[in-house]
């Protein structure tokens, strides 16, 4: 996903529910629900680094390196850890003696 594109930038006061387009004359985009440090943001993703200056500009934030490090880290977080088997205990349960 984010391997197609050079940028991702989110604004916090966007109402998520809303899709955003944003366009300059190399490149347009619509906005998605970014979801970042378990926060909900409205993100755009950008290939070229005029349309992201451009963006800044408007108030958009970058977030690329940061977003690549969590998403690294979480992906790593949630790989399935090798559960550690336990012997059942043999049952100490008497036997009923006859007199």
């Amino acid at each position: 996903m984010l391997e197609d594109y050079n940028y991702i930038l989110v604004r916090s006061d966007r109402d998520l529910s809303l899709s955003y387009l944003f366009s300059t004359y190399t490149e347009q985009a619509s906005s998605f629900t970014v979801e970042y440090k378990g926060k909900a943001y409205c993100g755009i993703r950008l290939k070229d680094e005029t349309s992201k200056n451009v963006a800044l500009c408007y108030g958009w934030n970058d977030i690329t390196a940061e977003y690549k490090e969590w998403t690294e880290k979480e992906t790593i977080e949630e790989d399935p850890k090798p559960k550690a088997t336990v012997k059942k205990k043999a049952s100490t349960r008497k036997k009923a003696v006859k007199k």
